[in-house]
């Protein structure tokens, strides 16, 4: 009954679960979490994979955006906890804007720009103790679904290696610019001349630490700390984008037996 009042799944959007999810809303309908797995599929396993589904996702969530402020935050049919909630999910995939930030940050120090903080004591109340219960939620989450250490740590690195490609699709939406579908599924590795944001980062990022360490301070060496860190998880680039092993779960579903 939910998806017939809304006339079944909107495949006018790329992102067709969402859209009508956001259809439903509109209509009256309340989601409920539903803790059970019914459906069990294979994530993307190449990078180009991974970059296609992203797109994917992002362009058509952000495209939402304009519905879900009309419709659903400037209602008086939606609690404020709901509206909070559907603001997060419609801004999510503006992250790479804030990555990009967070990335230069150690570089911004430099001449005299400071984004992590304003001060230390305010570093230590607010800033620190959000990222800790963060990274750690993130990562107990994962650990408790038995995913090892390292698949939680390039989950993290993945997530921010694509800040350009937010970035661009954020973009791509305001100015109305679409591109062909793409599928999870097609696609191998990615030539490395197409990740320069990333590398560009990469080389900065070090150089930029140890100028920091060089000045003897304690907010210089807490944004050294980030800029090390920021390294490592771009590091990553090298090794998941390669051509994974063969797997039967890549096997078509039905063969032609002609």
């Amino acid at each position: 009954d939910a998806l017939k009042s809304v006339g079944y799944f909107d495949e006018n959007n790329i992102v067709e679960d969402i859209a009508t999810s956001v259809n439903m809303a509109i209509n009256g309908w309340t989601g409920v979490y539903y803790n059970k797995k019914l459906v069990f599929g294979r994530a993307p396993v190449t990078m180009q994979g991974y970059i296609n589904q992203q797109w994917r996702w992002m362009y058509g969530s952000l495209s939402l955006m304009p519905k879900i402020v009309k419709k659903i935050l400037l209602s008086k049919k939606f609690s404020p906890k709901q509206k909070l909630d559907w603001f997060a999910t419609s801004t999510w995939y503006i992250f790479g804007w804030f990555y990009l930030i967070f990335l230069i940050s150690p570089i911004l120090e430099i001449v005299g720009i400071r984004v992590l903080t304003i001060n230390n004591l305010l570093y230590l109340l607010a800033w620190l103790p959000y990222t800790i219960l963060l990274m750690t939620t993130f990562t107990l989450s994962q650990v408790s679904k038995k995913a090892p250490l390292r698949f939680v740590f390039y989950n993290m690195a993945a997530n921010l290696l694509i800040f350009p490609l937010s970035i661009s699709t954020s973009i791509s939406v305001l100015l109305k610019k679409s591109k062909s579908f793409t599928t999870a599924r097609t696609g191998g590795n990615i030539p490395l001349y197409r990740f320069w944001p990333q590398f560009t980062i990469l080389i900065l990022l070090p150089l930029a630490a140890i100028y920091l360490i060089l000045q003897h301070n304690t907010f210089s060496y807490i944004t050294a700390f980030w800029a090390f860190f920021q390294f490592t998880l771009l590091m990553p680039v090298f090794w998941l984008n390669k051509t994974p092993r063969a797997s039967s779960m890549d096997d078509p579903a039905f063969k032609n037996s002609m």
